[in-house]
């Protein structure tokens, strides 16, 4: 499983409805921004060491009631170049690499038994729980770290 801290340390948490006063425009705008930053990608590849083959998923996650949900997956044939393509560009999938199909577009037997596995594998409430608490333990060491070298800086 892979994340990025500071992605989920800013996942937004919706706050109360805008008063009916408010411009309809205005509200549009803020209901767009809130939805999109409500979400934070994170990466999961499931493999079997036997054949070295896996599932690579992108999975949005959101702090609600459902937590993970399915942006897309793809068949990764050899997971130890993949780990080490990734290891080597700090990135997933070139620009030129085929995501997969958007999993919403899927026949929803596959997407329900996709999601199925990923339940089964330990991708569920309690991983999205985790990735969201140790985000924010990170986040807070991070900013302990910066304000401690701040200070160091300031009293020389």
């Amino acid at each position: 499983v892979f994340f990025d801290i500071d992605e989920v340390s800013d996942v937004y948490f919706p706050s109360p409805k805008l008063q009916e006063s408010d411009v309809a425009e205005e509200k549009f705008e803020n209901e767009i921004a809130d939805y999109e930053a409500s979400f934070a990608n994170v990466k999961v590849l499931i493999s079997r060491p036997q054949s070295n083959d896996g599932l690579f998923f992108n999975l949005l996650l959101q702090d609600s009631e459902e937590g993970f949900l399915v942006d897309y997956f793809n068949y990764k044939p050899d997971v130890s170049e993949f780990l080490a393509q990734v290891e080597s560009s700090s990135m997933f999938l070139s620009n030129a690499e085929y995501q997969g199909p958007r999993f919403s577009n899927l026949d929803d037997a596959l997407q329900i038994t996709m999601e199925k596995y990923l339940r089964e594998k330990g991708v569920d409430m309690e991983l999205a729980e985790f990735v969201f608490s140790y985000a924010e333990v990170k986040e807070e060491d991070s900013y302990r770290h910066l304000l401690d070298n701040v200070s160091k800086y300031l009293s020389r």
